[in-house]
């Protein structure tokens, strides 16, 4: 079991916009997180729990499967 068990720390930028190019650095939200991985026979299960650097009380959980890259 402890070989299926794997941890992530990560940061991530993005930004959803019809016109990226207008100001595009000072829009940007920015995360901070941390995540569990497991793998099973279908591929890896992901726990993911992100905060949002401009406003720390605001947090999400998100858990997927399989990797995106």
């Amino acid at each position: 079991v402890y070989k299926s068990l794997g941890m992530t720390i990560f940061a991530d930028g993005g930004l959803l916009s019809d016109r990226p190019s207008q100001g595009l650095y000072d829009r940007l939200k920015w995360n901070l997180g941390a995540g569990i991985t497991f793998d099973t026979p279908l591929g890896p299960a992901r726990l993911d729990y992100a905060i949002q650097i401009e406003n720390l009380e605001r947090g999400e959980i998100q858990l997927g499967v399989q990797s995106l890259f």
